[in-house]
């Protein structure tokens, strides 16, 4: 299966939520904690040679060890911002960015014509935040607002969220879709073994 493939994507992140079940709010610290990916916080004031790497954050892979670079923001919106980019890091490293790319540092592109591997580590995140059927069944009784703080994300996270969960879903359906296909196939074979 190609990296760059919707299959990929969609693989990879069921695989992760529902390995670490998770169906609603996540803790960002427990899953890094849970893979021994090292989470530091820099301040820009003190540290200018990594805000210059990027002003949101980066991930480093150095001797077998994944470290989640992120800026530190002090406000609720601030706090919002950091979830979704180590949401958004955690991604790179679960899609195996670093390897298909042969670069030790990833960081984050605030600009509309970002590199598949970027775009594929927003998608990620979003799912991770935001899990698709969960958001699903909460936007029917909450307002945007609601839900943002629900999720702990931001309110433009949270209407990104909403404007692409149609698209998840029928990328997550596609997937199910084809594994039952796969089943079903599997079955068909054996069936005609056994029932000759």
């Amino acid at each position: 299966m190609k990296w760059t493939s919707n299959e990929y994507l969609y693989t990879s992140i069921n695989e992760f939520l529902t390995s670490n079940n998770i169906t609603d709010t996540v803790d960002l610290k427990v899953i890094c904690s849970k893979y021994d990916w090292a989470l530091i916080p820099y301040d820009y004031r003190y540290m200018k040679q990594l805000y210059e790497i990027s002003p949101d954050g980066f991930t480093a892979y150095q001797n077998g060890k994944y470290y989640i670079m992120y800026a530190l923001i002090s406000s609720l919106q601030g706090n919002y911002r950091q979830r979704f980019t180590i949401a958004h890091e955690i991604g790179h490293i679960v899609l195996k960015h670093h390897k298909y790319i042969d670069n030790n540092i990833l960081r984050c592109y605030n600009s509309p014509y970002k590199p598949i591997w970027e775009k594929q580590a927003d998608i990620f995140a979003q799912n991770l935040l935001m899990p698709a059927s969960r958001t699903r069944e909460l936007k029917e009784k909450m307002t945007i607002d609601e839900l943002a703080k629900h999720f702990k994300v931001s309110r433009t996270m949270a209407t990104v969220r909403l404007q692409k969960l149609r698209e998840d879903e029928l990328n997550f359906r596609r997937l199910k879709t084809k594994e039952l296909l796969s089943v079903a196939d599997r079955s068909e074979q054996y069936g005609s073994y056994f029932f000759r």
